[in-house]
């Protein structure tokens, strides 16, 4: 292995590295940089860098008196990272301010959403996080000498509704769940025969993963299994709704 890029990046502190996502070519790092000496007081810290290494971001984030990024997702919307926090880092004497710290995030570093919440009777460290087949937030953790998973729904964290659109309570879709096609009911009626219908097909974390146009009739054999979102527009009219794809 030869290396063929190699460069210093000076930045605020000394950043402690807990983790590395590349996507659409940038480079994101999520991990703790110390705000006082001897590591008394932590920080939480991103930085995004393009292909040559150039910082493009750098966000710090300060909760209490000791926090740290474990992990980060990077999706073609979010940024999704997962930490803790402590007042004291103390996990064994000082269970009540140990926390599990998930944030959701725009690709420029704006906080969208935050959930804390520890973990039963004993604190816990939350060290990875990916997404599930259904487009849940999955992460995994450490307590007490054993992992845990949990499954935390992305759309309640950022008030997500199902359907909107001025025709939501019109246009219905099934049958639900769909393993081959949809079928719009009432499309004709709501929107105008005489021009096209374009749909687009998202996945629980917003990226796009099918378009095209309809006349009622959307095929998603090729979907995974899973839930996603079909919005459908001509002009300034809107329609999105959720369904589940089943094989």
């Amino acid at each position: 292995m030869n290396v063929t890029n190699f460069k210093k990046i000076k930045i605020k502190g000394i950043l402690g590295v807990s983790n590395v996502r590349v996507f659409n070519n940038e480079i994101y790092l999520v991990g703790m940089y110390p705000a006082s000496e001897f590591f008394s007081t932590t920080m939480m810290m991103i930085l995004k860098l393009d292909s040559n290494f150039d910082i493009v971001m750098e966000k710090v984030m300060y909760k209490t008196e000791h926090q740290n990024f474990s992990d980060i997702i990077v999706t073609e919307k979010y940024m999704i990272t997962v930490g803790y926090y402590s007042n004291d880092f103390n996990q064994k004497y000082n269970q009540d301010d140990f926390y599990n710290y998930i944030t959701v995030m725009d690709l420029n570093g704006n906080l969208l959403a935050e959930k804390s919440f520890r973990n039963f009777d004993y604190p816990s460290l939350l060290l990875a996080v990916d997404l599930s087949y259904n487009g849940n937030i999955l992460v995994t953790g450490q307590q007490n000498k054993q992992l845990y998973m949990a499954e935390i729904g992305l759309d309640p964290m950022l008030g997500v509704d199902d359907e909107s659109g001025e025709n939501k309570d019109l246009i219905g879709l099934s049958p639900m769940p769909a393993a081959e096609e949809l079928i719009i009911k009432n499309l004709n009626s709501e929107f105008s025969q005489n021009e096209p219908v374009f749909y687009k097909i998202y996945d629980y974390l917003g990226n796009l993963i099918v378009e095209g146009e309809t006349i009622g009739l959307v095929n998603i054999n090729l979907l995974n299994s899973g839930n996603f979102y079909l919005e459908l527009s001509q002009h300034t009219k809107n329609f999105r709704k959720q369904f589940i794809k089943m094989k």
